[in-house]
């Protein structure tokens, strides 16, 4: 766990804003260049920070307490991209911004949240991603639920476990999805048009 970023380290980090019922996240995960016993170039993530705030009950969270907040944590890190679900954001967005860091709003609905944790089990598979312990991580990633329909997976926690949240998997899943996931995306072969003239 780190408590301030390293000289030329690429950091990537994401928050899941909450104001009343939810936890308001934030994970900050390192990007990290390896070789491979075969030779290949690939990237390693590794869980940085992470920070958790809980609504205090019939008041909420101070949402321009945790904006100075997340401000700090930046100015830390100085990660390379700074994301945020769009839920109730706009305005922790702009004022980062405003600061000289680039942050965007991404999108967290069902097929956008698929790939994300697609990505993340697939990191994982690959052992490249190194998480610390931490009871309230952990415990989120083990209890999500994964129930296939006909549009799609959706990804929930469960609501009757001990720990019945995920903003600190989402955050991670959106974290890692930004270093690695979209990039890998893009790689990705399509279809390619080719005029082969007349057969």
């Amino acid at each position: 766990m780190q408590d301030i970023g390293v000289p030329g380290g690429e950091y990537f980090m994401h928050l899941d804003p909450a104001a009343t019922r939810n936890n308001y996240g934030i994970v900050i995960v390192q990007k990290k260049r390896y070789t491979t016993a075969r030779g290949e170039k690939r990237y390693k993530l590794c869980l940085a920070r992470h920070y958790i705030w809980r609504p205090n009950p019939g008041f909420g969270l101070d949402l321009p307490a945790l904006d100075d907040e997340a401000l700090n944590i930046s100015r830390k890190f100085k990660p390379v991209l700074i994301t945020y679900d769009k839920w109730n954001s706009v305005h922790s967005v702009d004022y980062l911004r405003r600061k000289g860091f680039y942050a965007k709003q991404i999108n967290f609905g069902k097929s956008s949240k698929e790939l994300y944790y697609q990505n993340l089990v697939d990191l994982m598979e690959r052992d490249e991603l190194e998480l610390y312990n931490d009871d309230q991580l952990i415990a989120e990633l083990i209890n999500l639920k994964y129930k296939t329909t006909s549009k799609g997976i959706t990804i929930t926690p469960d609501y009757h476990a001990d720990v019945d949240t995920d903003d600190l998997a989402d955050c991670l899943a959106g974290a890692c999805w930004m270093a690695v996931g979209r990039q890998m995306r893009i790689q990705l072969p399509g279809s390619i048009l080719m005029n082969l003239g007349r057969l």
